[in-house]
């Protein structure tokens, strides 16, 4: 596998006093992340002076943002595996007036026991770019671990101008490490022959990354588009890929299997999963997505599938605008509960020429509302890379394990 995660900010579900959502708390929570916690406003908008480019189905484009300088705010995701060697990502950036502080990491990715690995700065006040490393040197059975900061030249980037970055990190505690990082597809800082060991090792005693944040700290504002990571295995997207957008469509019809009772039931099954969302054109200069604002915003608890037994339910899905480019992969995005006692476990599916194809991850559902995600980088039956055909004529769906 290649694709590990990505989002295209297109969409917010929300915790704001959600006791269904096991918390209690003034936040808003990204869709397709685990967690998120602010002290300013977040922020979607589709003004024409910080849109990057039109997105599907007319939603406004999505980014990270804070208009307040003075409070922090990041969302928060784990990947389903334990172990990669190699790290790429990619996103597009805009960095507003007054991002200048060169302590502020946008991302950090962490290791399996929640240490430091990766930080970085897409810009700062001399319009530079900078990644940090975690550097271990083994000194009598022991790692010595201190953070190293890679940087580009002056000037590589300016505030209020979007571009796309994207960087490849290979790690091994001897010197076989590298850091590549590319500002619109030209390296900006290309090291070989490093050390990028995890802080202090994991307990699975791997040099990986399984946890990243997206964080807005103190002082700093920005916005952010088209996120994705990569994991550097497989045929396909298995390197640095350059500039992407990321689409996101929703169910439309009914699949082969309509298994699970809708509530309410006069609802068709495709329509339950389809997330309620507000349309944000309605209020076109209203951009605080705050509970006076938007109080229709989230997972509409009220309806939903549910099923018992080991039953599929799938969803026909829109279709994609042309997009006359490489499919680097696809995810599905779905949203469990369990509300009765004892165990329950699901696994997500697509089905593809008449054939159903499992994640291979069995899921212990919660009692509390979360997303998860199934990445595939290549069409299983034909096992090349996706066509935009094969995406529109394709399937996502649930089945229930036990």
């Amino acid at each position: 596998m290649a694709l590990v995660f990505c989002d295209g900010f297109d969409h917010l579900g929300k915790w704001e006093d959600d006791s269904t959502l096991g918390y209690t708390a003034d936040n808003q929570l990204f869709y397709k992340w685990e967690h998120g916690w602010d002290q300013g406003e977040p922020e979607i908008t589709h003004r024409a002076s910080t849109q990057r480019r039109p997105a599907m189905n007319s939603n406004p484009i999505g980014h990270l943002v804070c208009n307040s300088l003075y409070y922090p705010a990041w969302i928060y995701r784990h990947f389903n595996e334990a172990h990669y060697d190699t790290l790429i990502f990619g996103f597009a950036f805009l960095g507003r007036p007054g991002f200048n502080q060169p302590n502020s990491p946008i991302i950090t990715f962490y290791d399996y026991d929640g240490n430091v690995i990766v930080n970085v700065y897409p810009i700062d006040g001399n319009g530079r770019v900078k990644v940090s490393v975690v550097e271990g040197v083994s000194v009598d059975y022991y790692y010595l671990n201190d953070i190293v900061t890679y940087y580009s030249a002056i000037n590589i980037t300016q505030e209020n101008t979007w571009y796309h970055f994207d960087c490849k990190i290979v790690f091994n505690k001897t010197t076989g490490g590298s850091i590549q990082a590319r500002i619109n597809e030209t390296d900006v800082i290309n090291q070989t022959g490093i050390r990028t060991y995890n802080a202090s090792g994991d307990s699975l005693g791997n040099m990986s990354f399984t946890q990243v944040k997206v964080e807005k700290q103190l002082h700093n504002t920005f916005y952010m588009d088209d996120f994705y990571v990569l994991d550097g295995e497989g045929t396909v997207a298995n390197d640095l890929i350059g500039d992407v957008r990321v689409d996101t469509i929703y169910p439309d019809a009914p699949g082969n299997y309509t298994n699970f009772d809708p509530t309410p039931s006069s609802n068709a099954n495709w329509e339950n999963v389809v997330p309620l969302y507000f349309d944000r054109y309605v209020w076109p200069n209203h951009y605080l997505l705050r509970e006076y604002y938007y109080s229709g915003v989230g997972i509409n608890f009220a309806t939903y599938n549910e099923a018992e037994g080991t039953i599929r339910d799938s969803y026909n899905l829109e279709s994609l605008s042309a997009l006359d480019k490489p499919v680097y992969g696809i995810q599905t995005n779905s949203t469990f509960r369990k509300t009765d006692a004892g165990k329950k476990q699901v696994e997500q599916f697509i089905r593809v020429s008449a054939t159903d194809y499992d994640s291979g991850r069995v899921i212990d559902v919660p009692d509390w509302s979360k997303v998860y995600t199934y990445p595939v980088t290549v069409n299983p039956f034909t096992t090349n890379a996706w066509t935009e055909s094969e995406i529109n004529a394709l399937e996502s769906g649930i089945k229930i394990v036990t």
